[in-house]
Order: structure tokens, then C-alpha cells, then sequence
């Protein structure tokens, strides 16, 4: 899991991440995003939608 926070923390977008399950099958991940960077690369001025900030993180980490 050390090797994915590590990864993940490399995006502007993500402001902290922890990655649960070592050992297991499937691994899950507590992330807080970094709103104003989030914001700032949509150029946007207005809040998102949970949902919105979710597909935008999913689409970061897959990168």
C-alpha cells in the first residue's frame, strides 16, 4: 500500500490518501481531496458535487 500513497500523493488533486488491505485481495483507500487544486484544473469558481469529485479522482488515479 506504501507504493500507491506514495503514487497517488504525486497528484495535485489528492491532499491525502491512506490505502487499506495489505495482504488482502482488494485494497480500499480513504483519500481527501485538495478542493482548490480540484477547482483550479477545471477552472472552475463553484463547488462540485460529491460525485463529481469522485470520477475526477478515480480518473486521476488510473493514470
Amino acid at each position: 500500500p506504501e507504493q500507491l500513497e506514495e503514487a497517488a500523493m504525486r497528484s495535485n488533486l489528492i491532499q491525502q490518501i491512506v490505502v487499506i488491505g495489505q495482504d488482502q485481495r482488494r485494497l480500499g483507500a480513504i483519500i481527501v481531496p485538495n478542493k482548490e487544486e480540484i477547482l483550479a484544473s477545471k477552472r472552475l469558481s463553484t463547488e462540485l458535487s460529491k460525485e463529481q469529485i469522485t470520477g475526477l479522482l478515480s480518473e486521476e488515479l488510473r493514470k
